[in-house]
C-alpha cells in the first residue's frame, strides 16, 4: 500500500496516543527512580536510562505530529520519480557523449 492510500489518523486517535505515550513514560520514569534508590547495578541503571531517552525522543514525535495535526499541516513524504531522474541522466549522458565526439573531431583523432 502506497503513502498516498493510507488512512491519515484522525486528530482523536493522534490524542489516544499521545496520552498513552505520555503515561508510559511517567510510568517508567517513576520505576528508573525505584531503580535508583534501590541500587542496582549500572548496567541496570544505565540501559532504563537509555530507554527512557528513548521512549522521550518518541513521545516528542507524536507531540510534533499532534501539533502538526491541529495546524492542518501534516504532509504526507512523497517519493521521487526515478523515471524522470533516469531521462535526465540518460540525457546528460548523451550530451558529454556528443561533446566528447565532437572534441575528437577536432583533433583530428578517430572515433
Amino acid at each position: 500500500m502506497s503513502l498516498a492510500q493510507m488512512r491519515r489518523p484522525d486528530l482523536a486517535e493522534v490524542d489516544r496516543c499521545y496520552d498513552e505515550a505520555t503515561r508510559l513514560l511517567r510510568d517508567a520514569e517513576a520505576r528508573l527512580l525505584q531503580l535508583h534508590r534501590d541500587e542496582p547495578c549500572d548496567s541496570v541503571r544505565q540501559t532504563s536510562a537509555d530507554l527512557i531517552a528513548a521512549m522521550k525522543r518518541i513521545h516528542r514525535m507524536i507531540a510534533a505530529y499532534r501539533d502538526a495535526l491541529v495546524r492542518n499541516a501534516v504532509a504526507l513524504p512523497c517519493a521521487s520519480r526515478a523515471p524522470v531522474r533516469r531521462r535526465e541522466w540518460s540525457f546528460l549522458l548523451w550530451l558529454r557523449a556528443r561533446r566528447r565526439a565532437k572534441a575528437r573531431r577536432r583533433s583530428g583523432l578517430p572515433g
